[in-house]
């Protein structure tokens, strides 16, 4: 019998043999009166028995399950089955959903990528307050359903509901995926408005909004107008005057990040050497090597190719070959880079070579690399052996059929 005012429960959960074969026979959870331990007899497929794993809910007072559940969740949110199970225990021990448990419950849902029962838990809910649709819209862009976000929005700002700087993030994050100037714009309007703008992560999206929309202008205002400033804002802002070919302004504001404390990212790095290298600034991109490397970011992939790019566009195929030959690990980006910058100075053969070498690897390559080598041939020098054209043909017909059926 169970004590008055107690809500008895205990939650028992048989996990599989193996975690990356997780299945929903081999995962119980049920309520039991007991005072001892139950153990599970569920066996799984392998008629093999696990020790189960049991999380005691054991007596738990009706004023604590809302935490009780929340933790819960918390602690086994990386399995669909034991959600549903969670999700099924506090709906039968009539637990209310409204407002933080239900955020949590859309949170596990969206982030397992289960965006049905993510939404079912919210249309359900009859007091949806910011939290919760904070929590629908993050599920909404985990998931790719941008245009859901600005919807939601816009029916929280005519509800008189309450929204925060999450709420204007995920919002502005979404029309910026989408592109979406004119609701964007409203959005934005609606941000300033409320104040949310001068929140550094608010600012940054509305830059981000801006740059990817291509309103640089706009962007750059409200980038100087922005009290604080995070290496993200800092990013948006370099990177788009870096898409608008406006290296030198690049570079001025590179100065001014690290003139004002702020350590550079790899994404900055990039930018950097990008504006280095188109604008022919040799002396300026070798210091940058050297603050690359002073970063610790001698081993990133992504940056280390911008650097063999930078040093081809400036002419140096030597320094770009040292520093694609020492990387650990590179990417087809990588081979594409080097084989690339070859051939931009006129030296064939040894872009023909350095396929021979992406071919004896074992690596792929792609349509990327297929352009560089036909630019190759067409300018005359050099030419690939029998073999090479046949990977080379094969490959054209394979990456044409796979643009035919998509």
């Amino acid at each position: 019998m169970s004590r008055p005012g107690t809500l008895p429960t205990y939650v028992i959960l048989c996990p599989l043999i193996s975690a990356s074969s997780l299945t929903p026979p081999y995962f119980h959870l049920r309520d039991t009166f007991a005072k001892t331990k139950i153990h599970c007899r569920c066996r799984c497929m392998c008629n093999s028995a696990p020790s189960p794993t049991l999380v005691s809910l054991h007596y738990a007072p009706f004023n604590q399950p809302l935490s009780i559940f929340y933790s819960l969740l918390h602690q086994f949110s990386n399995t669909l089955i034991h959600v549903k199970s969670i999700h099924a225990q506090i709906i039968k021990n009539w637990v209310s959903t409204e407002n933080y448990l239900a955020a949590k419950l859309i949170r596990v849902y969206s982030d397992l990528g289960f965006l049905c029962p993510a939404r079912k838990v919210f249309d359900q809910c009859s007091l949806r307050g910011t939290a919760v649709c904070n929590a629908m819209m993050a599920g909404f862009l985990r998931n790719q359903q941008h245009v859901e976000v600005p919807k939601l929005f816009k029916i929280m700002v005519s509800g008189d509901l309450e929204i925060n700087s999450y709420t204007c993030m995920f919002a502005l994050k979404a029309c910026t995926s989408l592109l979406d100037d004119e609701i964007g714009m409203e959005i934005v309007m609606t941000v300033f408005r409320r104040g949310f703008h001068l929140h550094p992560y608010v600012g940054s999206s509305i830059v981000n909004f801006f740059v990817k929309c291509g309103y640089l202008d706009d962007a750059r205002k409200v980038f100087d107008g922005m009290p604080e400033k995070d290496i993200v804002c800092w990013n948006s802002i370099i990177g788009g005057y870096v898409q608008e070919g406006f290296f030198k302004e690049v570079i001025k504001l590179f100065l001014a990040m690290i003139g004002g404390g702020l350590r550079p990212s790899p994404v900055t790095m990039v930018s950097l050497l990008k504006a280095c290298g188109e604008s022919g600034l040799k002396k300026l991109g070798t210091s940058a090597h050297a603050v690359l490397i002073a970063l610790g970011m001698g081993n990133d992939v992504f940056v280390l190719t911008s650097l063999v790019d930078m040093y081809s566009n400036l002419g140096d195929t030597d320094n770009a070959a040292f520093v694609f030959n020492a990387m650990f690990n590179r990417s087809l980006i990588s081979w594409n880079a080097m084989i690339s910058g070859y051939i931009q100075n006129g030296l064939i053969p040894e872009s023909f070579a350095l396929f021979r070498r992406l071919i004896q690897s074992g690596s792929g390559f792609d349509s990327g690399t297929l352009v560089s080598l036909i630019r190759g041939c067409n300018m005359g020098v050099g030419e690939l052996d029998n073999r090479l054209n046949q990977l080379i043909m094969a490959r054209t017909l394979e990456l044409f059929g796979d643009l035919v059926n998509s």
